[in-house]
């Protein structure tokens, strides 16, 4: 039988006619009214080039195109670790691939940002109020009368008896030691002892639980043992407040510097009109040239792509959908290309104006999608999907630095928080990262949910079910794996337009002509 309808599939190729009615005959036994919503084309697994390291292995995914996707399925698809580039959906073939992909998200509600984003917040303020995006340097006056206030207590002294007693909280604490043991940054260099912000003789601040992020405790508890341990080295006076741990000063001091602060912000003069205008705003999905110009210049600027493949059709397939656009005194700078889905803002891709580069755009675009998520106010939605996370790749871990960020364990389909398993997937890449059971679907259940997954002949809506059996016996080589790979309610919801084995969306004028027309 296979090998009449592969006779079939040739013949039709060529035009044939009765060959088409013959295939139809095949095919269906009955008519199926359904409207098909989320509509894609089988693709196949597929090697190349791996765009993250320099390993001549490559990448292996499965991709497919989706023709039209609905906001739901394409949620349940994210949450099993597919992507999507334009309309091209692929899922990475991780134990045949070099670098191993984890799909991340954020939950915005509970985020907060690090020092360092604050800093980009800053700058790119600073720019939209004068114009300049460094901080201003000290006046020497000022610089000149800090050096005059020097405190009684050596500064390195102190701060060599902080990081002992830190190594002391450590050993009685196990989460913290293997934690600090781990650092990507030698925590010591870290540590900063300085006076007070009052500038009083004997009166120090350690910063050292706020500027360890992503620590095992909470930076209060931290600074209240190490202040613990200070005391029991005989150091007096110490408190802490903030994460910040603080040698207080004598009550009775004078206060002569912090009044002269005081005065000085009493006679600060209001601020300025902003220099610049920053809006950023959520457009309808369709091409706009100025946008395409933009994309242009950075492809051309950051990644050096050449200006002959960067067509205006290349450029629509790849990238034109729900942009977040960044207008700076009404001239566009940037773009990013979202998804707005049922529980998350999905980041596809983001561009900008080379000559604003120096306004770190990579930064600031996540921070401001972070934040129209928080403000959107649609109920349900309050994740912040990055894209793929990958350990060993400079360019996709620091998505890492977005916390508490989760990782989608792809053999269990669970979320784990990051900063729990970062050292498992350091040891081993490929590596599983949850206890619980894997997602497994035995032949049974592959069987059973066969037989609702939904073909479009012409068309034409068709359930496996409803198909003879010499349709299904093409098919059975090939919907296994889909089902497989999205899973059981997603293989039901999806409409299946081409199949590589059958392909009858080639002839669309007589394939709608019913069984018994094609008997006849």
């Amino acid at each position: 039988m296979s090998e009449r309808i592969q006779e079939l599939l040739n013949r039709a190729q060529n035009g044939d006619e009765s060959a088409m009615g013959e295939l139809q005959s095949m095919f269906f036994s009955e008519e199926n009214e359904d409207v098909p919503q989320s509509v894609i084309r089988l693709g196949q697994e597929y090697s190349s080039k791996c765009g993250y390291c320099d390993t001549r292995q490559g990448s292996t995914s499965y991709g497919m195109t989706a023709e039209s996707l609905t906001v739901t399925d394409y949620q349940q698809m994210i949450d099993r670790g597919w992507r999507r580039s334009g309309g091209w959906m692929y899922y990475p073939n991780r134990k045949e691939s070099c670098c191993c992909l984890y799909t991340i998200r954020l939950d915005v509600n509970a985020f907060v940002a690090s020092r360092n984003q604050h800093k980009v917040i800053n700058r790119m303020n600073r720019y939209l109020a004068t114009g300049v995006a460094k901080q201003p340097p000290i006046e020497k006056t000022e610089q000149a009368a800090e050096k005059d206030i020097k405190p009684s207590v050596d500064v390195k002294e102190m701060m060599k008896l902080i990081i002992t007693s830190l190594e002391k909280v450590a050993q009685k604490n196990q989460e913290l030691g293997a934690f600090l043991s781990t650092c990507e940054e030698n925590w010591r260099d870290l540590v900063k002892v300085a006076p007070g912000k009052m500038k009083i003789p004997g009166n120090f601040a350690c910063n050292i639980a706020v500027v360890l992020e992503g620590l095992p405790v909470g930076a209060s508890d931290l600074a209240g043992s190490l202040c613990d341990e200070l005391m029991a080295s005989g150091v007096e006076g110490c408190t802490h407040e903030n994460g910040f741990v603080n040698l207080q000063r004598d009550k009775n001091e004078p206060r002569e510097i912090e009044n002269k602060k005081k005065k000085q912000k009493t006679k600060e003069e209001k601020p300025t009109e902003k220099k610049h205008e920053l809006i950023v705003q959520l457009i309808d999905s369709e091409f706009d040239e100025e946008e395409y110009q933009v994309y242009k210049r950075y492809q051309m600027s950051v990644h050096g792509d050449k200006e002959s493949k960067l067509s205006e059709a290349s450029y629509t397939n790849f990238l034109c959908h729900s942009p977040l656009i960044y207008r700076l005194d009404g001239k566009l700078i940037a773009v990013g290309v979202v998804d707005v889905l049922p529980s998350c803002l999905s980041s596809v891709y983001f561009f900008y104006d080379p000559d604003y580069s120096f306004l770190e755009w990579g930064v600031f675009s996540a921070l401001s999608e972070i934040d129209w998520v928080k403000k959107c106010g649609i109920e349900g939605l309050h994740h912040y999907y990055m894209g793929y996370y990958i350990q060993t790749c400079p360019k996709m871990k620091y998505k890492g630095q977005y916390k508490p960020s989760e990782l989608l364990c792809p053999y269990s389909l669970t979320w784990q928080p990051l900063s729990q398993v970062v050292q498992l997937i350091e040891r081993e890449p490929h590596a599983k990262l949850s206890d619980v059971p894997d997602f497994v679907m035995d032949e049974s259940e592959i069987e059973e949910t066969k037989k609702n997954v939904t073909l479009l002949l012409s068309g034409r809506p068709v359930r496996y079910k409803d198909i003879t059996k010499a349709g299904k016996q093409v098919l059975d080589k090939i919907l296994p794996q889909i089902i497989h790979r999205v899973g059981p309610k997603l293989s039901q919801s999806l409409h299946i337009s081409r199949i590589a084995y059958v392909q009858l969306w080639r002839y669309r004028s007589k394939l709608a002509i019913d069984r018994q027309e094609a008997i006849s």
